[in-house]
């Protein structure tokens, strides 16, 4: 990264990981770069002009649940961070390939087969991996975004049963704050608008095992 003024972040990986590592330096690039956006390490959907938003950290079944609900009809905008526009309030897109881990590929690959999803990356730095291609109206619709309508915490836990907990403003609140990678760059300003984003939205903490039974879950609370 010849073009950027810092030491190089990460360690060398091998050929066959060439796209571990352009992945993982267009997150990087990204998360240091658009200081414009309130950065939050979430998945975002979209149906009808309302957002969905999934913060999570690695493992509780985020992109999973992104890449479910996408095959359900909703627009992708990311399953990596979601940019939150404090000037109007607004998500804005960032329809980057779903990356795929371990148990979630074969998840995925059941679930909604008619996604298009890249052959497996075995012993990355993250395990096994694989992607979800965008969708071309994914891609196209890139510039359009939506209001915040709705966030899901999702906890995978095999075997578990769905169990919804509702989360009032302070929690939302606290949820996207310790989630974001830049919150404290925006000071007063960026408490001020995240306040006023879950101001006037919904919240669930959704625990589950059953793919089926989360999508549900996610769409009722949107509806």
């Amino acid at each position: 990264m010849p073009d950027v003024d810092a030491p190089a972040p990460f360690v060398p990986l091998p050929e066959r990981h060439a796209t571990i590592m352009l992945e993982m330096g267009l997150n990087w690039m990204v998360a240091t770069r658009a200081m414009r956006y309130l950065i939050v390490h979430a998945a975002v959907v979209e149906r009808d002009g309302r957002a969905l938003v999934i913060p999570g950290d690695s493992g509780q079944g985020k992109s999973t649940l992104c890449a479910a609900l996408a095959s359900r009809g909703w627009r992708l905008f990311s399953d990596e961070f979601a940019f939150f526009d404090l000037e109007n309030g607004t998500v804005v897109p960032y329809p980057r390939p779903i990356s795929l881990k371990n148990e979630s590929i074969e998840v995925i690959r059941n679930f909604a087969p008619e996604l298009t999803i890249t052959e497996t990356l075995t012993g990355t730095p993250k395990g096994t991996v694989a992607y979800i291609r965008p969708k071309a109206d994914w891609v196209a619709r890139g510039e359009e975004p939506a209001e915040p309508a709705a966030i899901v915490a999702p906890h995978y836990k095999a075997d578990a049963r769905l169990r919804t907990t509702p989360k009032i403003a302070g929690d939302l609140f606290m949820e996207l704050a310790t989630s974001s990678v830049n919150y404290d760059r925006f000071a007063a300003r960026g408490f001020e608008g995240v306040g006023k984003l879950v101001a006037g939205i919904r919240g669930i903490e959704l625990h589950y095992s059953a793919l089926d039974d989360a999508v549900e879950a996610a769409e009722a609370l949107i509806r």
